[in-house]
């Protein structure tokens, strides 16, 4: 879960920050043009010279039990009656968990 007072990074500030480091300024310099903290400059040129990518990499997230298409019986059910319990809706689908 992302913390609302951190805002990313975009592409074009990475892009630039990796062009700044290049020009040898130090990473408070960086962080100062860039309106960061010199930490989040750290960390990113550490994460490009470890993996050689910028961007984040896909994580595999905890597996789906369910298909689209049971969420959409699921959500279907629970709005027809707003009142049932979840055990109940579940029974209603005919799942097994």
């Amino acid at each position: 879960m992302q913390n609302a007072k951190y805002k990313k990074l975009t592409r074009d500030q990475k892009i630039r920050i990796l062009a700044l480091d290049e020009e040898k300024l130090s990473f408070r310099q960086i962080a100062a043009r860039i309106d960061c903290s010199h930490t989040t400059i750290v960390r990113l040129l550490q994460k490009k010279e470890n993996s050689d990518m910028l961007e984040r990499k896909k994580g595999s997230g905890r597996p789906r039990k369910s298909t689209e298409q049971t969420d959409n019986l699921l959500r279907r059910i629970s709005l027809n009656d707003r009142l049932k319990s979840a055990l109940s809706i579940t029974a209603a689908a005919n799942l097994v968990y």
